[in-house]
């Protein structure tokens, strides 16, 4: 019985610690206060949606070495021509560059740039055949001048 209930104990005390340490563990982002203006970072990431008229971009990112865990968030984007250049499912390496004490997406090199456009939207951008979501229209092959 003894036994037992060191067993409870110890197995109360683990697992309590190793679920907050998990918590801690992905929810991690430093505070703006420990971020230095102008500090660049780089990580492989995809796009997963584009908020052009918040001027930002969905990405699941990989561990940002010295700034923050894998997670899927939004970033600000400082150059619009970087909505051009991807679509959703887009792969690449992002560069972050710390503004205002946040991290904001500075440039971006995609392994392959998109295949298809809508006709009338032509900010709608994918990398394989499909209708435009904003007007449903079939999106047709880039003309790369």
């Amino acid at each position: 019985m003894k036994n037992l209930a060191l067993l409870i104990l110890f197995a109360t005390l683990f697992l309590g610690q190793s679920v907050s340490s998990r918590v801690h563990h992905s929810s991690f982002l430093p505070s703006p206060d420990s971020m230095v203006n102008g500090s660049i970072y780089h990580a492989k990431a995809v796009v997963k949606k584009k908020l052009r008229a918040d001027k930002k971009i969905i990405i699941k990112h990989e561990r940002i070495k010295g700034l923050m865990e894998a997670m899927t968030m939004a970033f600000p984007v400082a150059d619009s021509t970087i909505f051009d250049s991807c679509a959703i499912g887009s792969k690449g390496l992002f560069t972050f560059q710390i503004v205002g004490g946040y991290p904001v997406i500075t440039a971006a090199h995609f392994d392959k740039l998109p295949q298809y456009v809508c006709p009338m939207h032509p900010d709608e951008l994918s990398n394989k055949p499909g209708s435009c979501s904003q007007c449903g229209m079939p999106l047709e092959k880039r003309k790369w001048n």
